[in-house]
């Protein structure tokens, strides 16, 4: 509902009066709030996974808290731009790419993991990092580029996207091993269980 959200705004804005668009901007925020409060009640039910070895199960968890509260970031930053359109542009397209990752690399992973039979040529981790160069990395870079080429600015809201992206997909591995984390998860989040 969010990525048609995302759409559906811009059309909003160009082809139909600003009160749609303020309206239809209402709802979203309902909307995102929405989405982070439903992806925070499945976080426990990640950490008492059986099935997921422990370098996923905790590293994802440290992947979704900072992917929420950077979708959240965004947000409330293209909100707080309303009156600077091509900021508050930037900041809701920026919000895309923070929730877009875990559902691409479970997309290309567990078709691959059944095309071979449980055995896939690719780890799960090694499909988030591509997935990640693919969905994240290069559309942001060429974004930036655009920007840059056209008005001679690099704007905030996706270098911030770009680099806080980058940091929570590249420390999935350390994560999901280190000990202080581990009791992170088991002390506060699984205790939602």
């Amino acid at each position: 509902a969010w990525y048609v959200l995302v759409i559906i705004q811009p059309w909003l804005i160009h082809h139909k009066p600003a009160k749609y668009h303020k309206k239809l901007g209402v709802i979203g925020v309902f909307l995102a709030g929405a989405v982070v409060f439903s992806a925070f009640q499945v976080m426990p039910y990640q950490v008492v996974n059986k099935f997921l070895p422990d370098v996923l199960k905790y590293g994802f968890s440290f992947g979704d808290i900072c992917a929420l509260t950077g979708f959240s970031i965004c947000v409330i930053l293209g909100v707080l731009n309303a009156k600077r359109l091509n900021v508050h542009a930037r900041w809701l397209i920026a919000t895309v790419f923070w929730i877009l990752l875990p559902a691409t690399a479970r997309l290309v992973y567990f078709p691959l993991f059944n095309a071979y039979g449980g055995n896939p040529p690719l780890t799960y981790l090694e499909v988030v990092h591509l997935c990640w160069f693919v969905t994240t990395l290069l559309p942001l870079a060429y974004l930036i580029y655009l920007d840059y080429r056209k008005d001679k600015k690099i704007y905030n809201s996706y270098l911030f996207t770009l680099i806080g992206v980058s940091f929570y997909t590249l420390a999935i591995g350390p994560m999901g091993q280190w000990q202080w984390w581990i009791d992170i998860c088991h002390n506060i989040i699984g205790k939602g269980m």
